[in-house]
């Protein structure tokens, strides 16, 4: 009954946002890069096998990173100097609700769910086999790459038929500093103007208040704000750096 009733949630949405029209990405001159297979498949939640929560954060499971307090200032200046924050700016017509579940990465905003197609059109490259079989009621999960951008992402279909990767639709986004040069040359930007390797623990909660749920950990503190099930946005803030190092927005469910 469990996985029957999951599975419906989304199907239905996604049936109601058919009708009323699918959120999509402001459209933007693609890049083009290289793609390589990596496959890695992971059972939609409500299956019977258990599947792993691809975005836990509750432990720290990263590289060492160095935790001195003497550089503390100086890392948050460099931070703030590495992103490319004289080229873009937020723009205005990203939303200021953190449950409209947007993100802006240079000048194009993505509204999650979206259509696989409408992201890899703004140059983005999935790493395994988009042409994969994905099977109704499940997700997956891939890299994507364009430039020196690397991020993860979750793609769920929510059709009543198997569909290859390609005609599903991407459910999250997540950016994560440790990426190869994810700290460099991006603009990546939340509702109310939570920016991505330039705002504060401070700038987070002063932006969307009390998180629903938080983690500090050796390495970092973990805001986590839910809406609904598997609806959330998940920012982490680096304890050497001090500033927002990886941001997970996440919906899989379409009203």
């Amino acid at each position: 009954m469990k996985k029957i009733f999951l599975v419906t949630i989304i199907t239905m949405a996604f049936a109601c946002s058919a009708c009323s029209g699918t959120k999509k990405a402001v459209v933007n001159t693609p890049d083009s890069t290289n793609s390589q297979n990596n496959t890695s498949v992971t059972e939609a939640p409500g299956k019977d096998q258990k599947k792993e929560d691809l975005t836990d954060t509750g432990s720290d499971d990263k590289e060492p990173k160095d935790s001195s307090s003497d550089v503390l200032n100086n890392q948050k200046e460099s931070s703030s100097n590495d992103n490319s924050a004289s080229d873009f700016q937020v723009l205005d017509e990203l939303s200021d609700d953190l449950s409209s579940f947007q993100i802006q990465i240079n000048d194009v905003i993505y509204s999650l769910p979206m259509k696989y197609s409408d992201f890899t059109a703004q140059g983005f490259v999935m790493k395994d086999d988009d042409n994969e079989k994905l099977e109704s009621g499940y997700y997956t999960w891939s890299y994507f790459n364009r430039g020196d951008l690397k991020l993860k992402a979750n793609i769920i279909n929510t059709d009543e038929k198997e569909l290859p990767i390609s005609e599903c639709y991407i459910g999250s986004i997540e950016i994560d500093k440790d990426n190869k040069e994810n700290g460099k040359g991006v603009f990546i930007a939340l509702p109310k103007g939570v920016i991505f390797n330039q705002s504060t623990l401070d700038d987070v909660k002063a932006a969307y208040g009390e998180p629903s749920s938080m983690y500090e950990g050796s390495l970092y503190t973990l805001y986590t704000y839910e809406f609904g099930i598997y609806q959330k946005v998940e920012i982490e803030v680096g304890l050497k750096s001090g500033v927002v190092d990886s941001i997970n927005v996440r919906n899989l469910i379409s009203e």
